[in-house]
């Protein structure tokens, strides 16, 4: 173990796969940052985030997907940096039981109902780096799609 090593600005950044559409739903997110991850604690890093889903007119249901990030697996998401990885996951509660997915392979996706006019939702992202990982010091990141169906 490389004791007292931290890895620091770990970050996930979450990305808009389309500019959505003026007249249905727009969405903004930023990055989910973790700061430094200490390798000797038995706790795990913990931050949360928001992704906020702002829609106008008759939507009546809103899907968000996330998708699974460098590692291919969004039940084993991993940030990388030149150095190698750090495991972590994002979550749809502040349990850090649900792993927020596409609503396959025991992920779960996010849904909202709307109604008519305007709907405004904030929704939250928990993020969890496990603990007892042994990284070596750099900047790890990882690019999640932030996918929405209306």
């Amino acid at each position: 173990m490389r004791h007292g090593v931290t890895v620091l600005l770990a970050g996930v950044l979450l990305c808009l796969p389309f500019t959505a559409s003026a007249h249905k739903c727009d969405l903004t997110t930023s990055a989910l940052d973790f700061g430094s991850y200490d390798t000797e604690t038995s706790t795990p890093l913990d931050v949360a985030g928001t992704i906020a889903v702002s829609c106008r007119g008759n939507v009546s249901t809103v899907l968000l997907r996330l998708s699974p990030g460098s590692s291919g697996d969004a039940m084993n998401r991993q940030m990388v940096s030149t150095n190698g990885v750090l495991g972590y996951n994002l979550f749809t509660n502040s349990n850090r039981t649900r792993v927020w997915g596409d609503g396959s392979g025991g992920t779960d996706l996010v849904v909202r109902v709307g109604s008519r006019g305007r709907n405004d939702w904030d929704i939250p992202v928990y993020g969890r780096i496990f603990a007892r990982q042994d990284p070596w010091p750099g900047a790890y990141v990882d690019n999640i799609v932030v996918t929405v169906t209306f």
